[in-house]
């Protein structure tokens, strides 16, 4: 799934997937605020990783989107996006229950950042609905799209062709 995800945010991006010397960097920014590429940079891009950690209570029932320890506040980091003055692609490994997406969109969009796509290495019925419910605008990957969530019949529309 890295590969692809890089490889699509390159091309979004309008930059070749390698390295460039001189280094020349695309218009667009990437923001991973999941697991999969915390701590990577994607080639000839600006990118910024939103560090978040889902912490539950004691008995389990509730969750709260919280900054993974030790890094600035979540509000602080979206700001620090802000300042590269730059739409951004939102990059997540996996979006289900999209309780990331639900924290930091609104977020984002307070603090003036331009949302420019939401690229998800694997993306459920639900999560899918998620992202169209907040219009936000999301790229086809028929390669690594999730099979449905649970609570819907048949295949997602994102990857899987109609039957005949």
């Amino acid at each position: 799934i890295y590969h692809r995800l890089v490889r699509k945010i390159t091309e979004l991006n309008g930059v070749p997937a390698e390295p460039t010397h001189p280094r020349v960097l695309g218009p667009l920014m990437c923001v991973p605020f999941g697991k999969l590429l915390r701590g990577h940079a994607v080639p000839n891009t600006v990118t910024k990783t939103i560090h978040t950690d889902k912490v539950y209570s004691p008995d389990l029932h509730e969750k709260t989107i919280e900054a993974f320890p030790y890094y600035a506040p979540l509000e602080s980091q979206v700001r620090t996006v802000r300042s590269f003055e730059r739409p951004v692609i939102l990059v997540d490994d996996m979006m289900h229950t999209g309780d990331r997406i639900r924290v930091l969109e609104p977020m984002a969009r307070e603090a003036g950042v331009h949302i420019s796509q939401v690229l998800v290495g694997l993306l459920s019925g639900r999560g899918r609905d998620l992202i169209d419910e907040r219009q936000l605008s999301r790229p086809s990957i028929p390669s690594s799209a999730a099979t449905p969530s649970a609570g819907t019949s048949g295949p997602c529309r994102a990857c899987c062709p109609p039957s005949i």
